[in-house]
């Protein structure tokens, strides 16, 4: 699936540095429900090259009910030219739906839902491979971890947000 699709910018400049080697959670800026409909949102990117970064967890929260339609979202992963893409800028889908398929979440009831299906759940627990649980960052075709929104209807309320355990392969630090 490549896909060019329109951006929502909801990376958080302000979560970009890790100090300790270790996990780290990372939580995205509030994704708006109305607001994305047929757009990815950018929940977090990986601009510096050769940098490795595990995900060991994935939970969407959602914070305010999705109503108005019904949602549908896919937490995957896909490129974008390059890390100044933002807002409006366009992203290619590599796979809208590696880390959680829309049917992981119930998008219409609060609470938190881990990551329960999808690529990445399977081949996490067997074998990390790239495709699934390894992000190798690079200056163009950035790799970032998004949301595929879309709502059979008119959205006119909902907002999540995406929480991810992840931690960098050490030796890849630059």
């Amino acid at each position: 699936m490549a896909a060019s699709t329109t951006v929502l910018d909801y990376r958080r400049t302000d979560a970009r540095r890790q100090t300790l080697e270790n996990p780290y959670w990372f939580t995205s800026g509030l994704v708006s429900m109305v607001d994305a409909e047929d757009k990815a949102a950018v929940l977090i990117s990986f601009p510096t090259a050769g940098l490795i970064t595990l995900v060991h967890a994935v939970f969407v929260q959602v914070v305010t009910i999705g109503a108005g339609g019904t949602p549908v979202c896919d937490i995957g992963y896909g490129t974008l030219a390059t890390d100044d893409i933002t807002t409006a800028g366009a992203c290619t889908a590599t796979d809208s739906d590696n880390f959680m398929p829309s049917a992981g979440a119930t998008w219409t009831t609060a609470g938190y839902y881990p990551a329960g299906a999808g690529d990445w759940k399977t081949d996490s627990l067997n074998v990390w491979t790239a495709a699934a649980a390894m992000i190798v960052g690079k200056a163009t075709d950035v790799p970032f971890i998004g949301a595929w929104y879309t709502d059979v209807g008119t959205p006119t309320q909902g907002a999540f947000r995406v929480h991810l355990l992840l931690s960098v392969l050490p030796g890849t630090r630059v």
